[in-house]
């Protein structure tokens, strides 16, 4: 409804005002429990992408009606951690016109603007969430997770999972969620994440709902909903375990990406090793065939 360039200043008080209007169609949308009017604000350039972000020193009227923008101190510069938060302006409002008038002392180039929000469910969210066939190719995800086992370049392996980058027979991986410490049930990641890491889809999105942060929990990277996906390699791990007791954790990894789940007796066939794809592996053995003629 209302973007607006907040250019750089010197750290005087600069007042903007703005009036922007609102149909009868979109009132009446807004009875909806969920769907609301909302302010918002970026800092541009700013080092930590996508968040909202108030400049120092924010006030703000809606049709004369003083309304606190920010929670911490109007002095307080907003930390790499933080997240600001998006005004609320459905119960100040009228059908027409309406005016709002911010007032900042603060030197840097900020955008302003106005929209209409939906809530989300935490079910609606993860089916925002693409298929794990439409995500990421097989292929791509195997590439990653034989990068990593097997080793690479220094340049490849820079913001990768370091500690186990060596070239071994196998190498140990975890499968539980770094959030929750439950092995995962459906394997997530953020797509430009170089790591083969992943975490537990629906606590990621569920513990989002505090946090607001779409920050992968293993390199600490900000990236936007639009970046999640199902690790299609880890899923087909994790579908195969889901019916373990939750004891079943971890995997052994070769670096040809086949793998074979580690525990006890009562996994039968997953203690053996499998192809990436899940299919257990056949025997190679080249002794001699035993004898198949009719026992008498």
């Amino acid at each position: 409804i209302l973007p607006q360039y907040l250019e750089p200043r010197s750290y005087t008080v600069q007042y903007i005002e703005k009036t922007f209007p609102l149909s009868r169609a979109n009132r009446e949308m807004l009875q909806k429990a969920e769907y609301d009017i909302q302010v918002w604000c970026i800092l541009l350039d700013d080092k930590v992408p996508f968040r909202m972000h108030w400049p120092l020193h924010s006030d703000m009227q809606i049709n004369g009606i003083p309304v606190r923008v920010v929670s911490r101190q109007a002095t307080q510069p907003l930390g790499a951690n933080g997240r600001d938060d998006g005004l609320m302006l459905t119960q100040f409002l009228k059908e027409g016109p309406n005016k709002i008038v911010l007032s900042r002392s603060d030197s840097r180039a900020f955008c302003l603007g106005v929209r209409i929000a939906k809530r989300r469910s935490l079910e609606e969210v993860l089916n925002l969430v693409p298929k794990e066939q439409d995500g990421e190719k097989f292929d791509d995800a195997l590439s990653r997770v034989r990068r990593c086992v097997g080793g690479g370049t220094e340049a490849d392996n820079a913001d990768s999972d370091s500690d186990i980058e060596v070239v071994a027979d196998s190498v140990s991986v975890n499968l539980r969620c770094p959030m929750t410490g439950s092995r995962i049930k459906v394997a997530g990641r953020f797509k430009p994440c170089v790591h083969m890491g992943c975490f537990d889809l629906e606590a990621f999105v569920e513990l989002n709902q505090r946090s607001r942060k779409w920050q992968c929990p293993i390199c600490l990277k900000n990236y936007s909903l639009e970046n999640l996906i199902i690790d299609p390699y880890f899923n087909r791990i994790t579908s195969l375990i889901k019916s373990c007791g939750d004891d079943i954790s971890e995997i052994d990894v070769k670096p040809d990406g086949s793998w074979r789940a580690k525990g006890g007796a009562e996994l039968k066939d997953l203690m053996q090793w499998h192809l990436p794809d899940g299919t257990l592996c056949m025997s190679t053995g080249t002794g001699p065939k035993p004898n198949m003629g009719v026992v008498k």
